[in-house]
């Protein structure tokens, strides 16, 4: 009698707490454990997959962008001369690879008050020698799709001329 009040005992056990009551002895993980897992590998691979759509819309926009860009550019060319057009400025020294030209002054206090208004707008300006004149670069950046995007804002500056253009420098 007491052997099957044993069995039955087990048998009641193994059928009201099921297998998690022998997995909790074992050490192994319960079905809460493993669904738990589950939902957060799951929720893993869908940030996951939100990021890398998130990455290749920006690379899309940046390609659109860049391609804009260019096409801009060779709409209108004054905006960026061709290099035998503007030799004679001094670009070896300058850290970045492109600069929005806003003026070109033979005397030191024009170039000085473009200089300090560039400088109020937050477009930090650069000193650009060139001959015996000193030309006034704002906005530096080594990306081409950057400084373009910049030019209209500059353009709108009150000490800008409309007709300012990207300075690139020769390598």
């Amino acid at each position: 009698m007491k052997k099957m009040l044993a069995i039955c005992a087990l048998a009641a056990l193994c059928l009201l707490t099921g297998c998690d009551f022998f997995r909790t002895l074992a050490g192994r993980p319960t079905s809460a454990d493993i669904a738990a897992k589950r939902a957060l590998i799951e929720r893993q691979e869908q940030q996951e997959a939100a990021r890398r759509d998130s990455i290749e819309r920006v690379r899309q926009q940046i390609l659109a962008d860049s391609l804009a860009v260019m096409q801009a550019l060779a709409a209108n060319r004054n905006l960026f001369p061709p290099a035998e057009q503007v030799h004679g400025y001094a670009t070896a020294s300058l850290p970045y690879r492109y600069y929005i030209l806003v003026g070109t002054f033979s005397n030191a206090d024009n170039a000085n008050r473009v200089i300090a208004a560039a400088d109020k707008a937050g477009l930090h300006p650069a000193r650009i020698p060139y001959g015996r004149l000193v030309a006034v670069g704002v906005c530096p950046s080594n990306s081409l799709v950057q400084v373009y995007h910049s030019l209209e804002a500059v353009r709108q500056q009150p000490f800008c001329p409309k007709d300012a253009w990207i300075l690139a420098k020769t390598q």
